[in-house]
């Protein structure tokens, strides 16, 4: 019981002194992939990119002004160089990048409109990246629904000048009105008759306004433009009862009273416009907007979320490489002869193999996840017992496809080049880069069969969300490599008896 775990002891000591003989392979193993999360973190700026734009836009054109105007009000992301009628010209520049991109505004703007058909405003870029052009679309589009509300803007804005006049009529209306209502208390019939005139007046100009400038642009509510309306009938009535005054009469109490509702009735005219002068027209063309929200325990910036994949795809190559040049090199050199005829036995050597790594593996994971958490400030919501466990599990299941390729090789530079194109796959398909949902369901099966996609998932929910892993994606990522482990040994134990 004991001589089998003297050989694996030996096996595995002779590989971590291997391993160990070679520091500037572990120097580089930890502090390589520090320096370049270091530097990516100093030199990544979370800003968009600043587009120069030239507007291509004719003279004759009825939206050039509001143009030009709304060119002075645009955000940071997009740089207007200038406004520009020769396109060809504007073609050139585009060209030779001078500018990023240009904004081609149609010259048959109304007659689209009258035609019910949206005027289509062409943006035109020279970018060959796929992520570049997708951000000039977006950036366009973007650009394109902000000149839509400010055009409703600018329209609003003159309708709620139209509205002043309105207001002043309203407040002329009113004091007609109490004059009015005054002068019946009084018993002075010539000054009402006098004030009744002017009310009538200029009552005929509200509603001509009301009607033509406010009502139709849609800027009141329906229910308050009903209200508005009946209120409006009312006041006819109140007004045609109010058309004769008889000067014999004695008393004009109840005359005093009609006066007093049509105040109340233009009063609650001049209160409703006074609302809607108040609105910024800005909001009245977008009432609503967004604010995303995360519920998430933390919020790390770019470098930081990438920590736990960047620790995750490490450990994988590390273990993928190590072992895959580790059968193959016993072969070439001849000591598998001599293990074929010592007492070591194909289970104890392997045995020995993966604790011998493990351990390189242990030590390169502790110093490099130290080194993340004191100096890049990683977030550590999670358990580090928790942690552990994943990258063993990672490790474990990495090994094992590491000395499948290394029996499958013939040659270290063979095992190298399988090491090298696992390591592309799992950098394109481990959800390293893009995110998983982003990849065809058929196509995302190879991304299950890679031990980094478990690892990532697992690490980044531990460690960013601070939850319990997934006690389902670690068993499949502990049964992967149990079962490598498997076939390594069966592979391995047919090699040597065949040696």
């Amino acid at each position: 019981m004991i001589a089998p775990l003297i050989r694996i002891g030996a096996f595995a000591r002779k590989e971590m002194i291997e391993i160990f003989r070679q520091p500037r392979l572990l120097l580089t193993l930890i502090l390589g992939p520090f320096l370049i999360l270091l530097l990516f973190g100093i030199g990544y700026r979370n800003e968009g990119r600043n587009l120069r734009a030239l507007i291509v836009v004719s003279r004759q054109n009825p939206v050039h002004q509001t143009v030009r105007e709304y060119a002075q009000n645009l955000g940071s992301q997009l740089q207007v160089v200038g406004i520009s009628e020769n396109l060809a010209e504007a073609r050139s520049k585009l060209r030779h990048r001078e500018v990023d991109l240009l904004v081609l505004v149609p010259d048959q703007s109304f007659q689209a409109l009258r035609s019910s058909q949206q005027m289509v405003i062409t943006v035109l870029h020279n970018e060959v990246d796929p992520y570049q052009a997708d951000y000039v679309e977006f950036t366009g589009q973007l650009y394109t629904d902000k000149l839509n509300r400010w055009i409703l803007g600018t329209a609003l804005e003159k309708k709620k000048t139209q509205a002043v006049a309105v207001q002043t009529d309203l407040a002329e209306a009113i004091q007609s009105v109490q004059a009015l209502r005054n002068a019946l208390d009084k018993r002075e019939i010539t000054t009402a008759q006098e004030n009744q005139k002017k009310l009538n007046e200029t009552l005929a100009r509200i509603e001509g306004r009301m009607e033509g400038e406010i009502a139709k642009e849609g800027a009141l509510e329906p229910s308050e433009l009903e209200e508005i309306r009946s209120r409006r009938q009312a006041l006819h009535a109140n007004i045609d009862s109010l058309t004769k005054l008889n000067p014999e009469q004695t008393d004009y109490s109840k005359e005093a009273r009609v006066a007093t509702e049509i105040e109340k009735d233009l009063t609650y005219v001049q209160a409703s416009l006074s609302d809607f002068m108040k609105i910024d027209p800005r909001v009245l063309v977008s009432p609503f907007t967004s604010k995303a929200v995360t519920i998430a325990k933390s919020k790390p910036e770019l470098p930081q979320f990438f920590i736990p994949s960047v620790i995750v795809l490490l450990l994988q190559h590390l273990a993928v490489t190590f072992a895959g040049l580790s059968v193959v090199r016993e072969f070439r050199s001849g000591a598998a002869e001599l293990f074929q005829v010592s007492p070591l036995r194909p289970l104890e050597m392997i045995l020995g193999k993966y604790l011998g790594y493990f351990v390189i593996a242990a030590l390169v994971a502790s110093a490099l996840t130290a080194a993340l958490l004191f100096g890049l400030r990683m977030p550590m919501l999670g358990d580090l017992r928790y942690l552990a466990a994943i990258l063993a599990a990672l490790v474990f299941a990495s090994m094992g496809i590491g000395f499948l390729f290394s029996l499958l090789a013939r040659t270290e530079t063979q095992a190298i080049q399988y090491t090298m194109i696992f390591l592309l796959v799992s950098i394109f398909f481990s959800g390293f880069l893009l995110n998983l949902e982003l990849l065809w369901e058929p196509i995302r099966l190879i991304s299950w069969i890679l031990p980094a996609t478990y690892g990532i998932r697992l690490a980044q929910d531990n460690l960013l969300r601070g939850e319990v892993p997934d006690l389902f994606l670690f068993a499949l990522l502990t049964t992967m490599g149990a079962y490598f482990f498997v076939v390594v040994y069966r592979i391995l134990r047919k090699r040597i008896v065949s040696t």
